[in-house]
């Protein structure tokens, strides 16, 4: 068990308050349906469960939201958008390829962490949806993990990675930072702050092919404040949705 601890989510810096979301019935729904396919599986949770819990009939649930399927769909593709549009303005406020992946490690942490329900959902259920209705899906996909090839291709132009194989190191360095919602809680003995520092350090010190980094780079990642980036995270603006 972890030992609990006073540190925030921020590293003692006291994060913006989490928006309490849209009450609307449909975003009702939303909400309860990702608990439930997060918790129990898409193929496990019933429609008559969702509405059971959300306090409607489920020919009002389909009214709103269509068939289980189209459920599962609507869920995936708001939390795709949301990563797409919040990666997007992190990495705005990073200015180098060292930085922009230290940030793309720090903007997944942190978007899965916030996100965690609909996060396990898009990461576990997409062999649910058929193959036919997969492609605005897998466009969003694409779309975060260009920003993962661009800032490591950048970095090997610019001489700053020298990994010999870019492909296997961005894989690598997606599955330490997304495997972080798995386990990480509050009441450990680690902020989030110093859980993104951590993991961005070990994937800069993976690219540059170095046990170490300058001690500049090192201090800047193991340092970084998160405050700004937990603000873009926790904001209910999503542009485009």
């Amino acid at each position: 068990m972890n030992a609990p601890t006073d540190a925030g989510p921020t590293g003692g810096q006291e994060p913006p308050e989490v928006p309490a979301g849209d009450d609307t019935t449909r975003a009702r729904i939303l909400r309860t349906a990702t608990r439930l396919f997060a918790t129990h599986g898409y193929e496990a949770t019933g429609i008559r469960q969702i509405g059971r819990e959300v306090g409607i009939s489920s020919s009002v649930l389909y009214h709103y939201v269509g068939s289980k399927e189209d459920l599962l769909l609507g869920i995936m593709t708001e939390d795709l958008t949301f990563v797409v549009d919040k990666t997007r303005k992190m990495l705005e406020l990073c200015d180098n390829p060292v930085d922009e992946v230290a940030g793309l490690v720090r903007a997944q942490i942190m978007i899965d962490v916030f996100k965690r329900p609909s996060s396990l959902v898009v990461d576990s259920e997409i062999r649910s949806i058929p193959q036919h209705r997969r492609a605005e899906i897998i466009g969003l996909r694409d779309e975060v993990e260009e920003f993962w090839k661009k800032a490591i291709a950048d970095g090997i132009r610019e001489g700053a990675f020298r990994h010999p194989h870019p492909s296997l190191a961005r894989l690598a360095i997606l599955g330490l930072a997304t495997g972080v919602q798995n386990w990480y809680t509050t009441s450990g003995p680690l902020s989030l702050q110093e859980v993104c520092g951590s993991h961005a350090l070990s994937a800069v010190r993976l690219l540059t092919g170095q046990p170490g980094v300058d001690a500049e780079t090192e201090s800047r990642i193991l340092n970084h404040a998160i405050a700004d980036e937990w603000a873009i995270v926790t904001s209910e603006e999503v542009s485009g949705a």
